[in-house]
């Protein structure tokens, strides 16, 4: 699993997932992940695009991701996930929680908002 940086202002962060967001990927990418989200505090894209497995531990890591983001009053929007991604997190209800967008301008929008 890899993380990199798409896109860095001073309103908004956007990062792309690549790889298998399983347990092992989820491991792989927590500490650097949070570290980065934490810090930063601005509206935060993770771009999906690239991930083409999403497990129990990598929805996990996307709340908690959230869970930073909002108390500090800031958005975490998914972008562009694979079909089989984008049903995993709307079987789990996620998209009532993280906004889920294929429109990256308008992702970015809404995270910088």
């Amino acid at each position: 699993m890899n993380v990199t940086v798409i896109r860095d202002r001073p309103d908004l962060l956007v990062l792309g997932l690549e790889g298998r967001l399983d347990i092992k990927g989820a491991a792989a990418i927590e500490t650097p992940l949070a570290a980065r989200v934490n810090a930063s505090k601005r509206g935060t894209v993770f771009d999906l695009s690239k991930v083409d497995f999403l497990a129990s531990m990598g929805m996990q890591l996307l709340v908690s991701a959230h869970r930073s983001l909002s108390g500090a009053g800031k958005r975490l929007v998914l972008l562009n996930p694979q079909p089989d991604v984008e049903t995993a997190l709307r079987l789990s209800r996620l998209d009532t929680v993280i906004a889920i967008l294929h429109d990256a301008g308008e992702a970015e929008r809404l995270a910088a908002g």
